[in-house]
């Protein structure tokens, strides 16, 4: 009995965890990010546009109301609203006007990550 009690629990825990998922990318504020993306089939390849630019012309700050991550690969990946009081508690700390690097833990949702952690990635 304690066997299968044991299998069962396992069995709940590893699938609890394998529903997390994690995201790494530059925080950026959504608004500003998707009005700097062309809407241009060609002009929006990833190779025509400076994805650096956009992300340094679009930082966080603690006014903006809606966050993404925006991944290596240009893929945009935004955040539900719930996350806000957690993006802007973590620029409130850093207290600096940078890019922000992060990974991200958390369920996707319809069209939005439900994040469980966010940490600050140290620059290099």
């Amino acid at each position: 009995m304690k066997m299968i009690t044991r299998i069962a629990l396992f069995f709940c825990l590893t699938g609890i965890s394998a529903m997390a998922e994690t995201w790494a990318g530059k925080l950026v504020n959504s608004d500003c990010y998707s009005s700097h993306t062309n809407t241009n089939a060609i002009e929006s390849h990833p190779a025509s546009s400076d994805m650096n630019l956009r992300i340094r012309q679009c930082r966080p700050g603690t006014s903006d109301s809606t966050f993404s991550i925006v991944d290596s690969h240009g893929k945009v990946v935004p955040l539900d609203s719930s996350t806000n009081e957690k993006v802007i508690d973590l620029l409130k700390q850093t207290g600096r006007k940078d890019m922000y690097r992060v990974t991200v833990t958390g369920q996707m949702t319809q069209n939005a990550v439900r994040v469980e952690t966010i940490l600050l990635v140290k620059h290099k």
